[in-house]
C-alpha cells in the first residue's frame, strides 16, 4: 500500500492568473495551487494530499457560487481539512454567505499576507509538517526514491 503525501495546506484560486496579493499569499505559505478545479477534482487531491487546511482565495473576478458549492461540498465529507476563506475587496456579506457554507475562519487579505499567515491561520494547523530541502529531493529522485517513505516510517515488507 502506498501512503500518501501529506500537505500542510491547499491553496483554491478562483483564476489562473494571480493577482499581487494572492502571490504574496503563495510565496508566504508556499502551498500547492489549484486554479477552479471540479469537485471531483478537489475531492481527489484532498484524498490524495491530505491537507491539513483548504485555503479559498477570494476577489472581485471569483465566481462566489462556485467556490460556495466546494466548500459545502469539503463541509459534507467532515469537519477536516480546515476551510478559511481569504476574501480581497469583497463585500462584508461575503463573510456569512462563506460561514453558512461551512468554512471555519475568513479572512480580509490584508498588505502583510506573511503575518496574516502567522498570526491567523498558521496557529490554527498545530504543527506543521515542514518540508525539508533534502526530504523535497528524496522524494523526486526516479525510482530509487520510492523506497525511502517505507524504510522512514520503519515499516518492512514481508511475505503472506
Amino acid at each position: 500500500m502506498v501512503n500518501p503525501t501529506d500537505i500542510a495546506g491547499l491553496i483554491v484560486a478562483p483564476d489562473v492568473r494571480y493577482t499581487t496579493m494572492l502571490d504574496e499569499f503563495i510565496a508566504s505559505c508556499d502551498w500547492p495551487v489549484v486554479a477552479r478545479p471540479a469537485a471531483r477534482t478537489l475531492i481527489e487531491l484532498v484524498e490524495a494530499h491530505r491537507p491539513q487546511c483548504v485555503a479559498f482565495w477570494l476577489d472581485c473576478s471569483t465566481e462566489l457560487s462556485a467556490s460556495r458549492r466546494l466548500v459545502s461540498l469539503l463541509r459534507d465529507r467532515g469537519p477536516r481539512p480546515l476551510r478559511i476563506a481569504i476574501a480581497d475587496t469583497l463585500p462584508v456579506e461575503t463573510e456569512h454567505a462563506f460561514r453558512s457554507a461551512g468554512v471555519h475562519s475568513y479572512f480580509s487579505a490584508t498588505s502583510n499576507m506573511m503575518a496574516l499567515l502567522d498570526d491567523a491561520i498558521l496557529p490554527f494547523l498545530g504543527p506543521v509538517r515542514v518540508w525539508s530541502p533534502a526530504r523535497v529531493a528524496a522524494l523526486s529522485r526516479p525510482s530509487a526514491a520510492r523506497h525511502g517513505p517505507l524504510e522512514e516510517h520503519g515499516a518492512s515488507l514481508h511475505p503472506p
